[in-house]
């Protein structure tokens, strides 16, 4: 959802070198501090979370990780907890050159590849996929060899997969800031799914 900054009541600072903006509440709007934080992409005004005062008092050191983390590495999109048929989740880690983006997609892709609603057993499973926009670019581009159905269920809870999300980027980014292929990294991530995730040390 666009929701760009509201300069008469809001401030915003750059980060990931301008690529994306937390804004919160002006002093002038609200003198007695800050009761909500949001991040946008700037170049699109897409806002990709939101955090307001009573989830910071329900659960404190959940938010304020989530913060620092999308201050650190960049946003991701704001959702239920978990994803519905169709929808995407993304993550978006971006330099002044370079901006890399991964996506979880549902492409009803189950165990022995199209999910077969039929079959008890089969298993609806997340894909995930790998662009990039460089300095010049209109647009973000498939990275050859970056898009993988994995071992992660639709069913997966939200915390896991913004993990997810989190595990790949930190794999592709370094070499895709560098030009070099993804391609056997990616082939090794497509075996992710939720227990491994759950174990994965950050």
């Amino acid at each position: 959802m666009k929701n760009p900054v509201d300069k008469e009541t809001e401030c915003s600072v750059e980060i990931l070198d301008g690529k994306q903006l937390l804004i919160f509440p002006s002093f002038e709007t609200n003198p007695d501090g800050v009761n909500y934080v949001r991040f946008i992409d700037a170049e699109t005004d897409e806002e990709l979370l939101y955090y307001d005062i009573q989830e910071w008092v329900d659960d404190p050191e959940e938010v304020m990780g989530c913060i620092m983390a999308a201050i650190q590495k960049g946003a991701i999109v704001s959702i239920s907890d978990k994803l519905e048929e169709g929808d995407t989740l993304t993550l978006i880690r971006a330099s002044s050159n370079v901006s890399v983006k991964v996506e979880w997609s549902d492409l009803g892709e189950g165990i022995s590849g199209e999910y077969n609603p039929n079959n008890p057993d089969d298993v609806k499973l997340f894909r995930f996929d790998v662009s990039v926009r460089r300095k010049g670019d209109m647009d973000y581009e498939a990275v050859d060899n970056a898009s993988y159905c994995t071992q992660v269920s639709m069913d997966t809870p939200r915390h896991l997969l913004e993990k997810g999300l989190t595990i790949i980027m930190d794999k592709v980014y370094a070499p895709l800031v560098k030009e070099e292929s993804v391609k056997r990294i990616c082939e090794k991530l497509s075996w992710l799914d939720a227990e491994t995730i759950g174990n994965w040390i950050l």
